[in-house]
This record gives structure tokens, C-alpha cells and sequence, in this order.
């Protein structure tokens, strides 16, 4: 057996090269690669030596038997059933989309009305406090006067008692 690379065994067969690589891959013909990285196809001395010809092509010569056919009606019924299949599929698919956004819609909702009613409390709380404070401050205020008040009576009989 000869070591040839793959363009003159390319040339000898009568194909291209890349023929020959995909003989080498499919195991219709044995091929190694050297210390260069190149591949060598072994081929048999005395096929060298003669031309080509079709016996010594190892290329299959038997045509791989069609896939068998069917009615046009049934071909038909099946695509129909595939497609009633792919409708029937995307509908639930669909319908779970719905229920899943309906869900959220609702544990939204749910959590809103919460946060409302947490709103309304703090601020019936904020009210009561504004309304402490404004009582708060109107006493402080009248008890500022009552004490603004005594200071000038006190003065007045202070006035008073120096004069008389």
C-alpha cells in the first residue's frame, strides 16, 4: 500500500479533494495525517499503476432506496392533525399566560387595597397628631397669655404701690 496526499489522490481519482476527505470520514477510504498535519490516503500500489476506472472508485454505486411515499389524503389528514395538535397546544399555553397574568393582576390588587388601607391609617394618624398639636399649640398659647397677663398685672401693682 502507497501513502499519497489527498490532491494526488484527488487527481488519480478524478475528483476533488474534498471527495476524498469525505471518503476518509464516511470509512470508505483509509487516510492518516503525518508529523505535518497533512493527509495521506492509502492506496493500493497496483491501482496506481493502471488509470482510473469505475471498479476501483470507492464510490457507492447503489442508490439508497427513496423513502416510501403516501396517499395525498393521508398526508393531508396528518398535517391536519399536527396543526389541530400545534392549535390545541398554543391555546393552553395561551390560557396559562392568561391565568398567570390574572394571578398577578390580583395579588396586585390584593397588595393595593393593603397599601391603601395602611395609607388611610397613617394618615387618619397624621390628622389626629395635626389636630393634638394645633390643640396643643392654641394651649400653649392661652397659657402664654395668662402668664404674658400676670406679668403686667404685676407690674401695674408694683407701679402702683411705688406711687401710693
Amino acid at each position: 500500500m502507497a501513502r499519497v496526499t489527498t490532491s494526488k489522490a484527488a487527481r488519480h481519482f478524478g475528483v476533488s479533494g474534498q471527495t476524498i476527505r469525505r471518503w476518509i470520514a464516511s470509512g470508505q477510504m483509509k487516510g492518516v495525517r503525518d508529523n505535518h498535519g497533512n493527509i495521506l490516503v492509502e492506496i493500493d500500489a497496483t491501482s496506481m499503476a493502471t488509470s482510473p476506472t469505475s471498479e476501483t472508485t470507492p464510490v457507492a454505486t447503489t442508490v439508497p432506496d427513496p423513502e416510501p411515499t403516501i396517499p395525498l389524503s393521508q398526508a393531508l389528514g396528518m398535517l391536519a392533525e399536527q396543526q389541530a395538535r400545534h392549535d390545541v397546544e398554543t391555546a393552553r399555553r395561551e390560557a396559562e399566560a392568561e391565568r398567570r397574568h390574572m394571578d398577578t393582576l390580583g395579588r396586585m390588587t390584593a397588595q393595593a387595597a393593603s397599601e391603601r388601607a395602611l395609607l388611610i391609617e397613617r394618615c387618619d394618624a397624621l390628622e389626629c397628631r395635626a389636630e393634638n398639636a394645633e390643640a396643643r399649640a392654641d394651649r400653649v398659647e392661652q397659657r402664654l397669655d395668662q402668664i404674658l397677663q400676670m406679668m403686667i398685672d404685676e407690674r401695674r401693682r408694683a407701679w402702683w404701690r411705688w406711687w401710693g
